[in-house]
């Protein structure tokens, strides 16, 4: 009985993706190895939605592995020739793989891979001059590492753009998130817009027995020279 009710339930609140992504979905099955993490539907839409909704161009991310995220960024923005950029240190066998499912995808020429660590290459695109208007956090998730990363990324983001969280659930990451709504006045989208209804929610809650969002997105509301100072230097201890 207990089983059925689940069974039900679980119908009852399935999500529905975007038709507008089922080729994305379908060129993930079928490269999907088990064990492996993919982009689910419901993560994957929401980038796909707000890129595609803001018209957004140029893509970063932390992280690549199988590509999958890449991939939603990259078709989101194919109508604008938008060029996706990703940093990751993974072994060959998983970047090789990453780039096989861009490659398959038709979007090899709009994706570039630097195999570099996060505290190395960030401060280097920010050197250069580079800027982006959508960011995908998905790299190393220990709070010091993504502390430092909070920095670059609210200098290298467009005033008006967007930075997404994957496992927002964590501790480490719930407190990254604090510092750009805190101290940089980052606000969080509006995500039944982006077909993240309540249903979803729901289902969310119930299969993972938490509260926390298992992805967040945020939006740059204020320029950077419109950003108060930190006036405590021991500001971190409340987040």
């Amino acid at each position: 009985m207990l089983r059925s009710l689940k069974r039900f339930a679980n119908k009852l609140l399935a999500y529905q993706p975007l038709p507008g992504t089922v080729k994305i979905r379908r060129a993930i099955d079928d490269n999907i190895k088990n064990g492996l993490p993919y982009c689910p539907a419901y993560e994957g839409d929401l980038i796909f939605s707000i890129i595609q909704t803001n018209k957004y161009c140029r893509f970063l991310e932390t992280g690549f592995h199988t590509g999958s995220t890449a991939l939603y960024m990259a078709a989101a923005g194919s109508e604008l020739n938008a060029q996706t950029t990703s940093i990751c240190l993974d072994d060959d066998e998983g970047v090789e793989r990453g780039l096989r499912l861009l490659q398959n995808a038709g979007y090899s020429d709009q994706h570039r891979l630097i195999r570099k660590n996060s505290n190395v290459a960030l401060p280097e695109l920010f050197l250069a001059g580079e800027s982006f208007d959508f960011i995908f956090m998905d790299g190393w998730k220990t709070f010091d590492h993504l502390a430092f990363e909070m920095y670059y990324f609210n200098q290298l983001l467009e005033t008006g753009g967007v930075i997404s969280f994957d496992d927002s659930y964590m501790p480490s990451v719930r407190k990254a998130i604090k510092i750009l709504t805190h101290y940089y006045g980052y606000e969080e989208v509006d995500y039944a817009a982006h077909n993240q209804n309540f249903r979803l929610r729901l289902y969310q809650v119930m299969t993972r027995r938490s509260p926390y969002r298992p992805y967040r997105a945020l939006i740059k509301k204020r320029d950077i020279k419109d950003q108060s100072a930190f006036r405590d230097w021991n500001f971190y201890r409340t987040i």
